[in-house]
């Protein structure tokens, strides 16, 4: 019995071994896991494969490389791509090839490859070295843009078109222009090589290390941006060779506290120092005769800006203001002076783009008769301004006029414009209300956006067209009335945050405002708007004002000399708005009534009912037509005679009696 029991264990603990055994094996025997391997085609000859496990993306064939701007077929693995391999064959690297590939350490180019395209490697922030073979002779704008670790170009030297030196610098290839500086160097100086007459498109930007840089005076030209965004760059002097200072040339340049222009200097290109905030003062000297807008533009320490008077072209005030000699264009007010009210000049015409932009401390401008245009961005964040009235000589006011003007209250516009250009008024935060002067066919994209406080605003029947995202944000708007005459509404233009499962949100996803639409008829395209959004709509008759000349006979006729009483019925009555009479078109009076002097011909008459210069409504233009007979002309000829006579038989009268 115990010998049979003792078989049957043995027999169950060899079943279990052999079981574990096999296991074991099946375990071991287990073939190892395939690499995940995407791949596709990226040119008409050309394949590529990325090797999720290396992080290697491999470009294979022969031809050029597909340009799909930011839409190439591995952009979905950007963030993975640690290497890329470029096989012999390969004729171009594609614009945008491998930007915003963050992780990308190492590349290999072979010398098939010609072209390396626009914005190739932009973003590729952990790239420390690049090599560019013999083959390479394009190398396109914006290739290696924000590439803030590369330290240094290594370029063949049996290239025919580029050259590189020690210091990792890409030149052309007889070292006469600095194409480009490795933004990711940690040195604080550099002297430009005397071979050098052009600092490249880019050469410096976005270097955040260098304090000072040598210019030699071989140079003739800074180029668009050369400088742009050294953020550690204190003083430069430029030498007396140099005539041309690009666009952005030293913009955002924030330590920058002096510059030092030679009188060799012709021109200095737009925003060329825009946002330098440590810049207090500038001298232009006589030579430069050709300034971009927006030179100087939130410069925040800037109190002045000083012309030599011998310039031809460019003047400044005693206010350090800069204009154009004939003073017709006023260019830049100095964003660091600290006056809290100025009045432009009655010379002025043109306020140019960014002009006052970035002028914190100016709570009050007065704009005078003269001006014409307010360019784009001309009071942009001009955080301190209050009030301000743009008088009836002005036809144009440009996108982003007084963007972020977030103390801006009120605003008077004027009657003689036909659009609210884009972004005009985005971000003033302060706007409670708003007058649409009645000459407007168009308020553009987010003209209003982010006002906040704006309640009331009023829309007259000449607007056709309201832009997207008009109204964007607008929070404290309750209602919106809406004329017959609009036939578009943008997307998004009563919305506000994005929440797509948001219980009040659009069909865009956007969360809709707390508004009702209204207008004065369901035959309106206000109405089909307001259903497609799902918005509440309103019939409002009558919700505008009107005003009319009260029992006027058309083509009225009157006696010579008489003179006439006329009276305005308002309907729908604005507070602080009143009736303005014109008569032949020239504004003569305010007043529910107006007397004429005695009339002597024929005159047009109308009546305007206006508030803080723009027209609410106006009535028809009226003629009157005064008598020119025979009999009613002698009769007042006899009149003044007798008159005439009259006076002076008192005069000698009161002589020979006295």
């Amino acid at each position: 019995m115990k010998n049979a029991q003792g078989k049957r264990w043995l027999s169950i603990l060899l079943a279990v071994v052999m079981i574990a055994s096999v296991g074991l094996f099946a375990v071991s025997a287990a073939p190892e896991a395939e690499p995940e391997i995407v791949s596709g085609t990226c040119g008409e000859n050309l394949t590529w494969a990325f090797d999720a496990d290396t992080g290697e993306l491999t470009i294979s064939g022969t031809g050029k490389m597909t340009s799909n701007s930011p839409l190439l077929p591995w952009r979905n693995y950007n963030n993975d791509i640690k290497a890329v391999t470029i096989s012999d064959g390969v004729t171009s690297i594609g614009e945008w090839a491998f930007s915003n590939c963050l992780n990308l350490t190492n590349v290999t180019i072979p010398n098939s490859v010609t072209i390396i395209g626009w914005g190739a490697f932009w973003g590729c922030s952990s790239l420390t070295n690049i090599a560019i073979p013999s083959g390479i002779s394009m190398i396109d704008k914006n290739a290696f843009v924000d590439c803030t670790s590369l330290v240094a170009f290594t370029v063949d030297e049996s290239n025919p078109v580029f050259s590189s030196d020690t210091n990792g610098v890409l030149y052309n290839k007889d070292k006469t222009t600095l194409i480009q500086y490795p933004i990711g160097s940690v040195r604080n100086t550099f002297t430009i090589p005397d071979t050098v007459t052009t600092i490249g498109y880019l050469a410096f930007s976005g270097n955040t290390n260098l304090t000072s840089i040598s210019i030699p005076s071989s140079v003739k030209t800074i180029d668009m941006s050369a400088f742009a965004r050294c953020t550690s760059l204190t003083s430069v002097i430029i030498p007396d060779s140099v005539e041309t200072i690009g666009d952005f040339a030293f913009s955002e340049c924030t330590n920058l506290s002096s510059i030092t222009f030679p009188n060799s200097v012709k021109s200095i290109g737009s925003d060329a120092f825009q946002k330098c905030t440590s810049l207090t003062n500038v001298t232009i000297p006589a030579s430069v005769t050709d300034i971009g807008a927006g030179v100087f533009q939130n410069c925040k320490s800037l109190s002045a800006i000083t012309v030599d008077t011998g310039n031809p072209a460019y003047y400044s005030d005693a206010n350090g203001v800069l204009y154009t000699k004939d003073r017709k264009t006023l260019m830049q007010y100095p964003a660091g002076n600290t006056r809290n009210a100025f009045s432009i000049p009655d010379s002025v015409a043109t306020i140019c783009f960014s002009a006052f932009a970035g002028c914190t401390e100016l709570a009050k401008i007065t704009i005078p008769n003269s001006v014409t245009t307010i360019e784009d961005s001309s009071f942009s964040d001009c955080a301190k301004l209050a009030d301000i009235t743009i008088p009836d000589s002005v036809t144009r006011i440009d996108g982003n006029a007084f963007r972020d003007c977030v103390n801006l209250s009120n605003v008077s516009l004027p009657r003689s414009i036909t659009t609210i250009a884009y972004c005009a008024f985005e971000g003033c935060t302060s706007l409670t209300s708003v007058m649409i002067p009645v000459n407007v066919t168009r308020i553009s994209e987010r003209a209003f956006s982010g006002c906040i406080s704006l309640a009331d605003i009023m829309i007259p029947n000449s607007v056709t067209e309201i832009g997207k995202q008009a109204f964007f944000n607008c929070s404290s708007l309750t209602f919106m009335h809406i004329p017959a005459s609009v036939t578009s509404i943008g997307d998004y233009t009563f919305s506000h945050n994005f929440d797509p499962y948001g219980q009040n949100a659009d069909q865009h996803g956007f969360n809709l405002l707390p508004i009702y639409i209204c207008s004065s008829t369901a035959d309106c395209y206000a109405k089909t708007y307001a259903e497609e959004n799902g918005i509440e709509f309103r019939i409002c008759t009558n919700h505008d004002p009107s005003v009319a000349i009260r029992d006027f006979v058309p083509e009225k006729t009157v006696g010579y000399r008489e003179t006439l009483t006329f009276a305005a019925d308002v309907t729908n009555a604005v507070d602080g708005a009143e009736v303005h009479w014109f008569i032949n078109g020239e504004d003569v009076g305010t007043g529910e009534t107006y007397t004429t002097a005695e009339v002597t011909k024929d005159f047009t008459v109308q009546a305007k009912y206006m508030k803080d210069g723009a027209v609410l409504a106006e009535s028809e233009t009226e003629t009157v037509n005064v008598k020119s007979g025979f009999v009613d002309r002698l009769v007042a000829f006899f009149r003044i005679l007798f008159g005439k006579l009259l006076a002076l038989f008192r005069k000698y009268f009161c002589v020979i009696f006295k």
